[in-house]
């Protein structure tokens, strides 16, 4: 196994505010937090060998990177959950997240995103 690298932004209305204290799980069981910016830190994640995607004909047509469910909590906004982020090795992914306050008038939820496959 090779490693890549994920970096998760939360933001407030076109990338003006940083959201900080947003409670961020990954699939793996990890949990972090962002900071005053909205940034978390950068994290490592096992991903399949770079090689391996630039030959053609890969053995069993392997997905060349690693996919990562997201899930975004904060009191006071909406949960997100982002599934299949995906993460190649040697390389960041910078996944950014705009965060929705919840209505005055009470209701709140979670919404979902399912990130679609490259098409490699």
């Amino acid at each position: 196994m090779a490693t890549g690298y994920l970096v998760v932004q939360t933001y407030l209305s076109r990338e003006s505010y940083g959201v900080q204290d947003v409670r961020v799980e990954l699939s793996s069981g990890k949990t972090l937090y962002t900071d005053e910016n909205g940034f978390t830190e950068k994290i490592e994640i096992n991903a399949p060998p770079r090689e391996e995607s630039e030959q053609p004909g890969n053995p069993g047509d392997a997905t060349p990177y690693t996919a990562v469910d997201i899930t975004l909590a904060k009191e006071g906004y909406f949960t997100i959950i982002i599934r299949n982020v995906q993460i190649f090795a040697g390389e960041t992914t910078l996944q950014p997240v705009q965060m929705l306050p919840l209505p005055e008038n009470g209701g709140g939820g979670t919404i979902e995103y399912d990130l679609l496959p490259q098409n490699l």
